[in-house]
């Protein structure tokens, strides 16, 4: 370890102390490695490593059909508790052995398990419940400013303008679910806005085939 050249602008410690560690718990020589990893590795870069928050059912996919995690979503894993993860998972350490370092790998594989169950159905209904805009690559994106029909009006009242509001479409309890703004502009321009609501593939799991394909008709964004 000592002999390691860590003024190389390509050696990436964390990567390196993650294989020095599991090579020297092969011979007997954990805890003392894990003692050296923790004063040696690269704190600025622990939280490089993320997990998602919600689960992949969740996920949006983009205009080429790839499915990621959605923004604001990715959580840090400080750097030991990932090791710690991956040196039981590879069969370096049993889980006793994570434990006695400090790092129950069972209960965090656990805890993670329920608080990303708690947070994908907390996701899925406020992504029911947003505004989205249809770029002009086709992708639906999540409206911020403004982020709602509402929001896009009261703001153009407030500058002394009238918006033409038309809903397009509703669903069967005659809740709007796509609504065009068209805002005056100088010159006789005008900008129109078409909000969808609700994400991709976030529907309302208890609603029947039926039901998701007269939605998914609705707006383009579900």
């Amino acid at each position: 370890m000592e002999q390691v050249n860590a003024t190389n602008p390509t050696w990436e410690p964390n990567g390196y102390l993650a294989g020095w560690v599991a090579q020297k718990s092969i011979v007997g020589q954990l805890d003392d490695a894990w003692r050296v990893m923790l004063r040696r590795y690269d704190h600025a870069r622990s939280s490089e490593r993320t997990i998602c928050a919600v689960d992949e059912r969740a996920w949006r996919k983009d205009s080429d059909g790839y499915s990621a995690c959605p923004s604001g979503q990715e959580l840090p894993v400080p750097f030991p508790e990932d090791l710690a993860l991956f040196l039981v998972k590879l069969g370096y350490v049993t889980p006793e052995q994570s434990l006695a370092l400090g790092y129950d790998t069972t209960k965090i594989l656990n805890d993670r398990s329920t608080a990303r169950e708690t947070e994908t159905a907390s996701y899925e209904q406020r992504m029911l419940q947003a505004w989205f805009l249809l770029t002009r690559a086709g992708e639906c994106v999540q409206a911020q400013r403004p982020s709602s029909p509402a929001e896009a009006i009261s703001a153009d009242r407030a500058n002394g303008l009238e918006d033409i509001v038309k809903v397009l479409q509703s669903n069967n309890a005659g809740k709007p679910t796509a609504v065009r703004v068209d805002s005056p502009q100088a010159g006789d321009l005008v900008s129109t806005l078409t909000f969808y609501r609700g994400a991709s593939g976030l529907r309302n799991s208890s609603a029947t085939a039926a039901e998701r394909t007269r939605e998914s008709e609705m707006t383009p964004c579900l």
